[in-house]
C-alpha cells in the first residue's frame, strides 16, 4: 500500500465518522459557553446558541460509547494475573495523564500571559501546587478542587471507567460468558440507578451505562467469536435501558443507546469512500521508501 490511498480501516471508519460530528458539536458548546465571544455570539444568535449551551453537549455520550466499544476491543476475555491488570491500568494512566498534564501547563501559561489583560471572571486564578497534583492525579473531581479548563472531567472519568472495566473482567475470572454478564449488570445498574441521580456524576458508576453499552456493542458484533450469547445479553440490556428511559427520559442515555445500536449493527462493517489517486513520488530514494510504508491512522483520546 503506498501514501496514495489511506488503508481500509473497516472498524474505525464509521467510529471516526461520530466522533468528527460529536466533536464539533462539543466545540460549539463551548463556545457558546465559555469566554467573551460567547456573550457576542449569543446576542447576534440568541435562539441557535442557547439550542447549543442546553443541547450540544450531550455529544460526549458519542465519547463514552466508542471509548467502552474500543475498550473491549482492546481485552481479551480470559483470565489474567492480578499484575497484569494492574499493569495495564498503570500505563492506561500513563498515557492519559502525560498529554493531559502537558495540555495544563501550557493552559497555565496562556492564562498568566492573558491575565493582565482579562477580566478576572474570564481567566482563572493562578494554581496552587496542591490544585495542580489533584489534577495530575485524575482526583480534581473527587476532591472537589476547582478545574484548571473546561472539559478535564472527562479524562479523570475516562480513567476512571477504563479501570472499572479492566477490573470486573478481572473478576469474571477469564470465564466469557460471565465477564459479560457482569459488564451488563453495571451497565444496567448504571441507566436505572446511577445515571439517575447527579450526585454521582464525579464516579464512573454514573456513566457506565454509556461506557457498558460501546463495551457490550463490540462483543454483540463479533457474532462469529462470541456467539448469540453476547446478542442476547446487549439486546437485553438495550431493552431494560429503554423502559428506565421510559420510566425517566433522558437524552444523553437515549443517545447513548442510539450509538451503541448503530456500533453493534455496522461498527465492523466495511465503510468505503471514493478517494483521488495522488502522484507517486519518485524524485528521490526517501520519496520512494515513504510510498511503501503504511500510513498510519493519528490516535486519539477514546481509542487509546
Amino acid at each position: 500500500m503506498t501514501v496514495a490511498r489511506l488503508p481500509i480501516l473497516a472498524s474505525f471508519r464509521l467510529i471516526d465518522i461520530l466522533k468528527v460530528i460529536a466533536a464539533q458539536c462539543i466545540v460549539l458548546h463551548h463556545f457558546s459557553a465559555y469566554g467573551p465571544l460567547s456573550e457576542a455570539a449569543s446576542s447576534a444568535l440568541p435562539e441557535v446558541f442557547e439550542w447549543l449551551y442546553d443541547n450540544a453537549r450531550i455529544a460526549v455520550q458519542v465519547f463514552l460509547v466508542i471509548a467502552g466499544y474500543l475498550a473491549a476491543r482492546s481485552f481479551a476475555l480470559t483470565k489474567r494475573p492480578t499484575a497484569d491488570v494492574l499493569s495495564a491500568i498503570w500505563q492506561r494512566y500513563q498515557r492519559l495523564t502525560l498529554p493531559f498534564v502537558a495540555a495544563l501547563l501550557i493552559t497555565v501559561l496562556c492564562s498568566a500571559v492573558a491575565r493582565p489583560f482579562l477580566e478576572a471572571g474570564v481567566v482563572p486564578a493562578a494554581p496552587a501546587l496542591p490544585q495542580l497534583l489533584a489534577h495530575a492525579s485524575l482526583l480534581h473531581s473527587v476532591a472537589d478542587v476547582e478545574s484548571l479548563s473546561a472539559g478535564v472531567w472527562y479524562v479523570a472519568i475516562d480513567f476512571q471507567l477504563y479501570a472499572t472495566l479492566a477490573l470486573v473482567l478481572w473478576l469474571g475470572g477469564g470465564k466469557r460468558w460471565l465477564s459479560m454478564a457482569l459488564v451488563a449488570l453495571l451497565c444496567v445498574a448504571s441507566i436505572t440507578c446511577f445515571n439517575t441521580d447527579a450526585e454521582w456524576d464525579i464516579w464512573s458508576v454514573y456513566f457506565f451505562g454509556a461506557y457498558g453499552l460501546g463495551a457490550l456493542a463490540w462483543w454483540a458484533g463479533q457474532r462469529a467469536r462470541h456467539g448469540m450469547y453476547a446478542v442476547g445479553l446487549y439486546a437485553t440490556t438495550l431493552c431494560i435501558g429503554l423502559v428506565a428511559l421510559a420510566v425517566s427520559f433522558r437524552e444523553r442515555m437515549a443517545l447513548a443507546i442510539s450509538v451503541s445500536a448503530l456500533l453493534s449493527s455496522f461498527g465492523s462493517s466495511q465503510l468505503q469512500f471514493p478517494y483521488r489517486p495522488l502522484k507517486k513520488c519518485t524524485s528521490s530514494a526517501s520519496g520512494s521508501w515513504i510510498s511503501k510504508k503504511r500510513v498510519a491512522r493519528m490516535p486519539s483520546h477514546s481509542d487509546c
